[in-house]
């Protein structure tokens, strides 16, 4: 992976070159093939993914068989992040659409990076939770304009 490509992703983009230089070698490169599954929901998770090339759709399991797909992430967007700040089981699967490259973070790289690194691991972390915070912002206005058109029903 390249240097120049990090700089470009959203959850890189404040990060100085130091702390870019410290990242770079903690991912690994997994290409995979469309139609196969990256993770599925409920295992257990121990890495977040970068994604270089190709789509990868995140969908929810929402009965027996019937999955719904959430969000389609492509070049430069990271998903399965939840993965190195807590143990907690996959909350969603990650399957690919069109073959892929696939950056990957395992979490003990990632305590690492926090242990050895702190200031680069905390300027990290941020970019980590900014992502969090937008999907939030994000999901609440879609859950918004559901119950505008009556897709949820509001409780009081």
């Amino acid at each position: 992976m390249e240097l120049e490509f990090l700089k470009q992703c959203m959850v890189f983009k404040e990060l100085e070159l130091i702390d870019l230089n410290i990242l770079l070698p903690m991912f690994k490169k997994k290409e995979i093939a469309a139609g196969k599954t990256v993770f599925v929901e409920n295992m257990p998770g121990e890495s977040l993914y970068l994604v270089e090339s190709g789509e990868v759709d995140i969908s929810k399991m929402l009965s027996e068989g019937d999955e719904q797909l959430l969000v389609s992430v492509g070049p430069g967007e990271v998903f399965g992040e939840l993965a190195v700040l807590d143990e907690a089981p996959r909350s969603a699967t990650a399957r690919v659409s069109s073959d892929t490259i696939l950056w990957r973070l395992e979490r003990p790289d990632f305590d690492l990076l926090c242990r050895d690194h702190p200031a680069s691991g905390l300027r990290f972390v941020r970019n980590l939770v900014a992502l969090f915070c937008n999907r939030i912002r994000e999901n609440n206005q879609e859950y918004r304009e559901m119950i505008l058109m009556g897709i949820v029903r509001q409780t009081a």
